[in-house]
Parts: structure tokens; sequence; C-alpha cells
């Protein structure tokens, strides 16, 4: 009796069939693409759709941060992408080249997860680089679980918000194993240690700060924890 209840009043009403369906993809595909990976469309019991393995399948894109597909009674299906936003460049080696012109060169997001470049964005161009990740050893969608790499970003992201004096970083190697080389001016390089950023970031601001009254320059400085 309640089975032929459930079927007649929710599982087989025609007033929750899906008849609209609301896709913000994030830019991250078409909404066909997205209909197709979830296997939603028009016309299907909005009852009978799995919402959990229509988020799984939307979640296994690389390019996909997060994914909420929740259901409108009686007949609208809302489904919502937020893409992962690339941070930075990674590649093995400073080849003098242009990462986005290296075949072994990836994007990663905040969190060192990897994308694939696809195609081009005048937008990557002025993403900071990090040499000495070996991107071989990962793919698409892995986070590339090395700290000093996730020390770089972090580093971007603290000297991006350092002014008075401002500090601009464009690269940085992570080859050494135990530090971030970073610089701005190709003259320069910049000793950090992986842990305790901001305090080396103080560090060199006053360094900046005495520099800047004289003629001199900065050609290297180590600004670890002693």
């Amino acid at each position: 009796g309640v089975n032929l209840f459930i079927e007649h009043f929710f599982t087989q009403n025609k007033s929750y069939e899906v008849r609209v369906v609301e896709v913000n993809t994030d830019g991250v595909m078409t909404r066909d693409e997205v209909l197709a990976k979830t296997g939603i469309r028009e016309g299907l019991n909005i009852f009978s759709l799995s919402l959990e393995s229509a988020q799984n399948a939307l979640t296994s894109i690389p390019e996909v941060q997060s994914a909420r597909v929740e259901r409108i009674l009686p007949d609208t299906v809302a489904i919502e992408i937020e893409a992962r936003r690339p941070v930075a460049w990674v590649t093995p080696r400073d080849t003098g080249v242009d990462p986005a012109a290296v075949e072994s060169s990836c994007l990663v997001d905040a969190g060192g997860v990897m994308l694939k470049p696809q195609g081009f964005e005048s937008s990557h161009t002025r993403l900071p680089v990090v040499y000495g990740v070996p991107t071989e050893q990962w793919r698409a969608g892995q986070q590339i679980e090395i700290p000093e790499l996730l020390a770089a970003l972090e580093l971007f992201r603290l000297a991006g918000e350092r002014s008075n004096p401002e500090i601009k970083l464009r690269a940085a190697d992570i080859a050494k194993g135990w530090c971030v080389v970073a610089w701005g001016d190709p003259q320069t390089r910049l000793t950090f240690g992986v842990e305790n950023l901001p305090a080396q970031l103080d560090r060199l601001q006053l360094i900046m700060l005495h520099v800047g009254q004289t003629s001199r320059r900065i050609a290297t400085a180590n600004l670890m924890p002693e």
C-alpha cells in the first residue's frame, strides 16, 4: 500500500517531472556537457534523480572545485558549479622560456591541485611561476603534495597583500627542497623558509625600507628564521 502511494503521488506523478534545469557552469564546461555528465534532463521524475551521484560526477572533473545539485519542487533542478582558479604555473626547471610554451608546465590552484591549460588564456600570462616541480609525477585533478610548493603559493598570496613598500614576486624555485627562493627582479634572489612566512615578509620590508634610503639594491637576502 505504501509503495503504491509513493508511486502514485511521487515517482509516477507528472507534476514532478523535471521541466526546468538551471545550470551555472562557472565557465568550466557547457550546459550540454553538464547534462551529459550528470544524466539529468527534462522529463525525468525529480525524485528518481540521485543528487549525490550527479555531484560526484561533476567533482570528478579536475577543473571543478565544488558542485551542488538540488531539487526545487515541483519541477526544477538547479546545478551550481564552482571552478578551480589557477594561481600559478608549475614547471620542472627554469629554461628561460615562458612556462605557457613548455609542454611539461601545468597550472595549480591555491591548494596545489594540478590543472592542465585549456588553450590560451590571457590572464594566465600574468600568473607567477614555481620552478623545481616534477610535474610528470601527477595528473590533472591531483594535489601536488610538496610542502615547498604550498609555501611558495602562500608566499605569493601574502606578498601580494603587502604595501609600504610593495613586495612584487613573480617567480620561485623550490628545487633545493628545504626552502623557497623567490624573486620579482631577475637580479634578486630572496630565500624563505617554508614556515612563518609573515614574519619573514616583515623582515624583508624592513630591509627594503633601509635599502630604499640608499643607492643600493637587494641582490640576495636570506630571510629564514635562525
